[in-house]
Order: C-alpha cells, then structure tokens, then sequence
C-alpha cells in the first residue's frame, strides 16, 4: 500500500509537471499567436475541431481505457490493438480526404479543403503512439511522459510562432499541430522499448471490445455534443465569431483540463488497482474530488473576476468581444471536476454500460437546451450549455450513490468550504481590480491578493488539500529518492 501511495505521489509530480507545465508553454505561445493572427484564423481552425475529434474517438475505440485497466496484456493484446488503431486511422483519413469538399461547401469556406487534408495526417501519425501512451500510463511513469512531451511542445510551439511571425496565417496553427503529433511520436518509439508482434489476433480484439465498444460510444456522443457548439456557431456565425468563442473557451479549457488529465492520468490507473474494493474507492475518491476542486474553483471564479483585464492584456484589444463568453464558460468550468470524477468510477468498476446509458440522458438534456438556447443567439447556447450541464450533475451522481454510497450531497457538502473561500478570494479580487487602473501591474496585484487570501484562508481552516500538499513537500525527497 505505501508503494502505491509513493507511486501516486510521484506520477502525481511528473503528470502535473507534464500537464501543466509544458502547457504553459503552449500557452505562452497560444497569447503569441493570437496577437499575431486573427480572430478569424482560429475560427477556420475550430471548424476542423469536431471532425478530427470525432474520428479520434473511432482511433482509440475504447481500447486505451481497457488496456489500462486490464491487469496483465500480453504483448499479442499490445500488438492486435496497435495494428486495429493504424488501420482504423488509414480508413478514416481516406474518408476525410474525400469529405473535405462537402465540408468547406457547408461552411462556405473553400480554404478548408487543404487544412483538413493536411491536419488529417496528423491523426495517422498519433495513432502510433497509443499502445506507447497504455504501456508508459500503467507503468505510472509520468517523469518519461515529461521527457516525451518537452520536446515536441517545445519544437512545435516554436515553429507555429516563426510560422505566423513570417505570414503564413493560419497555416502557423496547422504546422504547429501537425508537427507537435510527428515529433510526440517519435519520441515515443525512441523512449519506450517496445515493437509490435508479427501477429494479429482476432480474439485479443474480441476480449477487449465488450468493454472498449461501450466507453466508444459514449465517447462518441460525448465528442459531438461537446463539439456541436462550435459546428452550430461556425455555420450561423461569421469565422470571427467563432474564433472569439474558441479562444474563450480554450482559455478556460487550459487550467480545467490540464488539472482534471494530470490527475486523471495518475488516479484511473492506481484506484483500477483496488478493483472493488468500494471502501477504498469512496474514501479515494473523496480525496480526488477535494483536491481537484482545491485547484479549479479559485482559478475558474478568480478568471471571472479579473477578465476585463486578462483578455487585452493576454491577447490584445481584439479579442475584447471574448470577454463575456469567457466568463460564462468559467460557470461551466466549475462542474467539470464532479462530471469527469462521477463517471471514472463507473469506469473503474468496470460499469461501462451505464456509462453509455448515462451519456444517452444527459445527451436528451443538451439537445433540449441547444434547441432552447439557440433562439437567443450565441449568449443563448452558451447560457443553456450552462444551465444544462449543472441539472446533468444529478445524472452523473445517481450511480455514485448507488455503487460506493456517495451521493451529490455528500460531495457538496465535501467541497463547500473550498466554494465559499473560492467566492469570498473571487469578490476581494474584484474590487481589488477596481481600486486600480486596467493594466499588467494591477492584473499582477489581482494575482498576488488572490493567491494569498485563499492559501491564508486555507491554511487557517486546516483544510485536507492544504494539508496533503504540506505532508507532500515534507516528504517530497522520500517520495523521490529511489527515482
């Protein structure tokens, strides 16, 4: 039990350091591009986004989460899911290739023909790196995920800005994805030892797939709806438009997904270790949704509060538009952490019909707000997508309650003290901002006040996260002296 729990610690470490770290990388360069390209090359961009994600979802079929979870693949398993997913993914980019007309003809946007056909490459090249991604996950070997990524976030970033810098337009945003996908996976084959069998078996496919094909679906139906927004917008809407509302939303995805994958990544694989074990589960689980609200409630309600003056300073004046979009989407923010927690534990116990079953309702409840929300124009999916997606957390919660008897108001009752402190740092940033004239210095002030209100009032009600992160840097060379 105290190997699992250094190992935890330590992919904890390295995962976050991937996660977040290379990602500010990405970020940095991300601001770069936006203050050099407009609002309407991102929109072209984002008009690609629901296809590519789509058939990635075809790509992996399930297969990662099943092989994660499996206690002992062979490597004849390792290679008859590496052979289905590079053929999968040779089948679906010959599909796209012809399907880039009918696209750009649908969106009116002939410039997309060549982006989609050259962005399509990239889903090849990704597909193989996956079994590397399964063997490296299980192995929780989060450090070697970092020297994977280093590079190709680094390389790719650089050369999208030189691209946009010498004005290629949107073809920065297509070479940097392109080549941070080539570069990824390479390094990949270079740091993981391992090549694929000679052989194809059927029924390693078939073992897998009762599992696999369910989380398929449920992805799929997943990927599309979270992608419909952009697919509505960008066929009613103008590019720019679009393009305000995808970098508003990137920008809110950027400490979301980061912080819930960095914990994803390490929690799935290790509490897959404790099968059934429902005691266990609830009482990690508990841990996982108090930390990760820790860290996502002050960011997403601190960006609320300071982005009249993040977003010009970030991107520039042209992106002011932005603005309210983005602070709608840090309400949606928020319920991320309880919608992607709930549904792991139906993953890891091995429920995956429910968790198509679940995907199917709370699909009837988008579609109604989508419908609804439409009649009020782009502030009305976005207002409907929010409402929406906090009646969903009741969905999601049924069969937490159900399975390891902890119930939505059991977790809310676990997090309020981190929502009121998180509200109470939110409303001293705001006026704080308002004593000051709108400017770097006054944002870096917000950030500061903020950032000390809320450790200090942590700290003074001993709350469990603050706590595991002391025990944490106590520890820290423990945990990391056999590394």
């Amino acid at each position: 039990m105290q190997d699992i729990k250094n190992k935890t610690l330590n992919g904890v470490f390295w995962s976050f350091l991937e996660t977040i770290g290379l990602q500010v990388i990405t970020f940095i360069v991300s601001v770069l591009l936006a203050r050099i390209l407009a609002p309407s090359d991102f929109g072209l961009i984002a008009l690609t986004t629901i296809f590519f994600a789509i058939i990635k979802v075809f790509i992996d079929s399930g297969f990662y989460d099943a092989l994660i979870r499996a206690k002992d693949p062979s490597d004849l398993d390792y290679s008859s899911v590496f052979y289905f997913n590079v053929f999968i993914s040779i089948v679906f980019y010959i599909i796209l290739y012809f399907l880039a007309n009918p696209i750009a003809t649908f969106y009116k946007s002939p410039h997309l023909v060549s982006l989609i056909r050259v962005l399509g490459i990239s889903l090849i090249i990704g597909a193989f790196g996956l079994i590397q991604h399964v063997q490296i996950s299980k192995r929780l070997d989060f450090k070697l995920h970092f020297k994977i990524a280093l590079p190709s976030i680094v390389i790719s970033a650089s050369l999208g800005f030189i691209c946009a810098y010498y004005g290629m337009g949107v073809w920065a945003l297509v070479i940097q994805q392109v080549s941070q996908s080539l570069i990824n996976t390479i390094s990949l084959w270079i740091f993981n030892r391992w090549l694929p069998m000679l052989k194809f078996s059927y029924d390693s496919i078939k073992s897998y797939f009762g599992f696999s094909f369910r989380l398929m679906i449920s992805g799929l139906i997943d990927t599309i709806y979270i992608n419909s927004y952009a697919l509505i917008i960008g066929k009613i809407y103008p590019p720019s438009i679009l393009g305000y509302y995808n970098r508003a939303n990137s920008l809110k995805d950027l400490p979301v997904n980061n912080i819930i994958t960095a914990i994803q990544k390490v929690a799935y694989p290790v509490l897959s270790k404790f099968g059934h074990d429902k005691i266990q589960l609830r009482s990690g689980y508990k841990k996982i949704i108090g930390f990760t609200v820790f860290l996502i409630f002050p960011i997403m309600l601190g960006c609320i509060a300071v982005a009249n003056n993040l977003i010009p300073i970030l991107y520039s004046e042209k992106w002011i538009p932005s603005i309210p979009y983005f602070q709608l989407l840090c309400l949606l923010g928020i319920t991320y952490p309880f919608h992607v927690i709930n549904l792991d534990i139906l993953r890891v116990l091995n429920y995956s019909h429910l968790f198509l079953k679940l995907e199917i309702i709370k699909k009837i409840i988008l579609t109604l707000a989508i419908l609804i929300g439409i009649y009020w124009g782009i502030y009305g999916l976005i207002i409907g997508s929010v409402i929406a997606s906090y009646i969903i957390l009741f969905v999601n919660s049924y069969y937490s309650k159900k399975l390891i008897n902890y119930s939505l108001l059991q977790q809310f009752l676990d997090i309020m003290p981190h929502l009121i402190i998180s509200l109470l740092m939110a409303v001293v940033v705001y006026f704080a901002g308002l004593l000051m004239p709108y400017n770097v210095y006054s944002l870096m002030i917000q950030f500061v006040v903020g950032l000390l209100f809320y450790m200090i009032m942590n700290w003074s009600f001993k709350t469990e996260p603050i706590l595991t992160i002391k025990d944490f840097i106590l520890n820290f060379r423990k945990v990391f002296k056999n590394d």
